[in-house]
């Protein structure tokens, strides 16, 4: 274990405190269970001077997402596919797709592979305004939540089956890109076990 690596994990969350991106924040590596590196900085609560500890409470967010992908991970173990397949062997909606560009709308170059999807360098992305295929996802999901404000019941598969149909911010594999890709992962978990994602979730981890 290269402990010097670990200190300037530390170092680099000093400087993000420093020049006041985060408030604070704090680092623990675990190997084999041992607790082998602990690095606390800045403050727990601006207002108060409280500083980082051991104990501070986090408030994180997106944990459905790891738990998501540890479930299709099961899958994986099972044989039950590759992560260099093609999306669109799964689900067949994910077929030509289609990336907005400065140009236009223009063809994808490749499919999504559920890599992609997993480590979201597929293109697909939330809905935002902020950028042109942000806009483009927003129209899918306003239309949705429309929807079911008038009683519709949408599926997580019909829901990325839709999603698909909004053109990628670019082409797969290009870049990073915080998007919808935990939420394919669940359409696929439906998809490959036969399954609804609550009743998979329930079954292999939760329980």
């Amino acid at each position: 274990m290269n402990y010097k690596k670990l200190e300037e994990v530390g170092e680099i969350l000093d400087k993000q405190v420093s020049c006041g991106d985060v408030a604070g924040g704090s680092v623990l590596v675990l190997k084999d269970g041992e607790e082998i590196y602990r690095h606390n900085s800045g403050l727990a609560d601006i207002e108060r001077g409280i500083p980082v500890s051991n104990d501070t409470i986090f408030r994180i967010y997106s944990m459905t997402k790891p738990i998501t992908a540890a479930a299709l991970m099961i899958l994986y173990d099972r044989g039950a596919f590759r992560l260099d397949d093609r999306l669109c062997g799964y689900i067949k909606a994910f077929e030509n797709m289609t990336v907005l560009t400065e140009e236009g709308v223009v063809p994808a170059k490749s499919d999504i592979t559920i890599r992609q999807a997993l480590d979201m360098t597929s293109g697909l992305c939330y809905p935002d305004q902020s950028y042109p295929a942000g806009i483009k996802m927003c129209e899918v999901y306003d239309k949705i939540a429309q929807e079911s404000e008038k009683g519709a019941r949408i599926g997580t598969v019909e829901l990325i089956e839709r999603a698909a149909g909004s053109p990628l911010a670019f082409q797969p594999g290009e870049k990073w890109l915080y998007g919808i890709g935990a939420d394919v992962a669940g359409a696929l978990i439906e998809v490959i076990s036969g399954m609804s994602f609550r009743d998979f979730l329930k079954k292999e981890l939760l329980d």
